[in-house]
């Protein structure tokens, strides 16, 4: 994601940790982790749009849960 084009680069959001994933599959040894792109497109929402910040962001696949 390009941050120089975010219309909130002046003033950067901090999520904030509610549970602390493990770690994904695709550092491990097998298949690949392939839910990094709907991750990184739940973010961008949430930093780009208030009404996404009212819920909590969480990885089906190692169990990490965010919020704004």
């Amino acid at each position: 994601m390009d941050k120089r084009n975010s219309p909130l680069t002046s003033k950067t959001l901090t999520p904030r940790l509610i549970r602390k994933g493990d770690a994904p599959p695709c550092l491990k040894k097998g298949p690949q982790c392939r839910g990094c792109f709907g991750w990184q497109n739940m973010i961008h929402a949430a930093e780009t749009n208030p009404s996404w910040r009212k819920y909590p962001l969480c990885c089906e696949i190692t169990g990490l849960t965010i919020a704004y």
